[in-house]
């Protein structure tokens, strides 16, 4: 998805974005404290916990004092349970579980409320708080 009015950033040359950039290279590309917003949608679950640390750590130190980090990430809080239930389908399930074999579509990691905001704390995160007004269950919004 493009955004009018933001660097839109992406590992893949085919989707129209204006810098085409591994998440964990960014720092090369910006100032340390120059950026006041960063939107990550939908990309921490498809890289490792220990890549997650590094990419947050360099966002952390991207922003400016102040600035924001919205992250948006597929809600896998108890699947196997709403698969059971039906809350969820299927498709659903390893839609979120897994993602796609398509080139840096794969799963990596998987997200709860808890374990991300776990996440963001130790990277030094504060003030995180929930966005339940997305389309998607798992959105927060933090201030540096």
């Amino acid at each position: 998805m493009y955004i009018d009015g933001f660097i839109n950033i992406d590992i893949k040359d085919n989707v129209g974005v204006d810098l085409v950039c591994n998440c964990q290279d960014i720092n090369k590309h910006f100032q340390p404290n120059s950026i006041n917003l960063i939107l990550t949608s939908h990309m921490l679950e498809h890289i490792t916990y220990d890549e997650a640390i590094k990419t947050l750590s360099t966002y952390y130190s991207l922003l400016k004092s102040g600035g924001f980090l919205i992250v948006e990430v597929p809600d896998c809080e108890n699947l196997d349970e709403r698969l059971r239930k039906k809350e969820i389908d299927l498709e659903h399930y390893n839609d979120c579980k897994y993602g796609s074999q398509e080139f840096g579509q794969t799963h990596k990691n998987e997200y709860t409320r808890n374990s991300l905001y776990q996440l963001l704390s130790r990277v030094g995160f504060k003030d995180i708080s929930e966005n339940l007004n997305t389309s998607i269950r798992v959105s927060w919004g933090l201030c540096v």
